[in-house]
This record gives C-alpha cells, sequence and structure tokens, in this order.
C-alpha cells in the first residue's frame, strides 16, 4: 500500500548536527530521505554542522573536531545542562587534552569564546525556523554528535513542547 503526503509542508525535518566532517555532506540524512521518500513521506534535510563550520570558521571547526578528549561534546553539554547544574562541568578543563592551537589558558579563552557562540547559533536556529511545522525533528547521532543533537533538541522541546523528537544512527 503506498502512502501518500497531502501537504506541501515536509513533516519531518532531519537534523545533522556537528561534528560531522565539513567537507561532505551527510549521507545519513540523504540515506534516511530517500527511505523516506520512497514510502511517500516528505523530509527536508538540515546540515546545521554545516552552519556552525561557517559560524566558527572552518580551521577552527576542524582543530575542534579532530583533538579528541569530548572536547567538541563538552562545548555544547554546556548548554544542555546549565540549567539544572550551572558550571558542574568546569573540571573538564583541567583535564581535557591540548587543542594545538595555543597554551592552555589562551585555549581555555578560545573555548569559552566557542561556548558563548555555541549559544547563539543555538538560539540562531531554534529562532530562524519554524519548527512547529514538522510532525517530527530527527537527529542523527553519529560520533560527538550527543550532545550538540541534545542541546537543540532541549532548545526546540523549551519553545515548541508538543513536538516530536526522535534520535538515532550508528
Amino acid at each position: 500500500m503506498e502512502t501518500s503526503v497531502s501537504s506541501a509542508e515536509p513533516p519531518i525535518a532531519l537534523v545533522s548536527m556537528p561534528w560531522m566532517s565539513a567537507g561532505i555532506p551527510s549521507i545519513q540524512l540523504a540515506t534516511l530521505a530517500a527511505a523516506l521518500d520512497s514510502d511517500g513521506i516528505a523530509s527536508e534535510p538540515h546540515e546545521l554542522f554545516l552552519d556552525y563550520a561557517a559560524r566558527v570558521g572552518l580551521g577552527l571547526y576542524k582543530a575542534v573536531s579532530n583533538a579528541g578528549g569530548f572536547i567538541e561534546e563538552w562545548i555544547f553539554a554546556k548548554h544542555y545542562f546549565s540549567a539544572e547544574s550551572g558550571d558542574s562541568l568546569h573540571e573538564f578543563r583541567a583535564h581535557r587534552p591540548q587543542i594545538g592551537l595555543a597554551r592552555p589558558p589562551v585555549e581555555d579563552l578560545l573555548l569559552d569564546a566557542l561556548v558563548s557562540t555555541t549559544g547563539k547559533f543555538l538560539d540562531d536556529v531554534a529562532a530562524r525556523e519554524d519548527w512547529s511545522r514538522y510532525d517530527i525533528v530527527g537527529f542523527s547521532l553519529t560520533i560527538s554528535q550527543t550532545a550538540p543533537s541534545m542541546a537543540l533538541a532541549r532548545w526546540l522541546k523549551q519553545r515548541h513542547p508538543d513536538l516530536k523528537i526522535v534520535f538515532g544512527g550508528s
């Protein structure tokens, strides 16, 4: 039995957050969009990792995404957890690996700037799109996308409590 979508609006948003490689499109979103389309379900991809890379600069994006030690998750986790726990992630600084851009105190300042920029990014993404027009917002979860996806999902749910959020991936 074939299904069809009567609305011109896609009922599903597919979101890929940082820290995917900025040099290639999301195969996860493309694969899922094709599967949905074959069942007559419209979707719209949002490759937000590209928007974030453009915002912070490609060089910095690559350096942070390759640094390891969960630095990239920490930058977004501060926005997810801040409402409940304040800055309980402050000990991360003492144990984080070097990014390789500067001495530790300078890198700490850079991380603080990234955290601030990330908050503005989340605000902008949540505000620039009418997320309530979707029946479902699905997030891809690959390496280092958990905290970014959880942070944006929380911000979307705060603005649209009835929005259905789905997470999936390898």
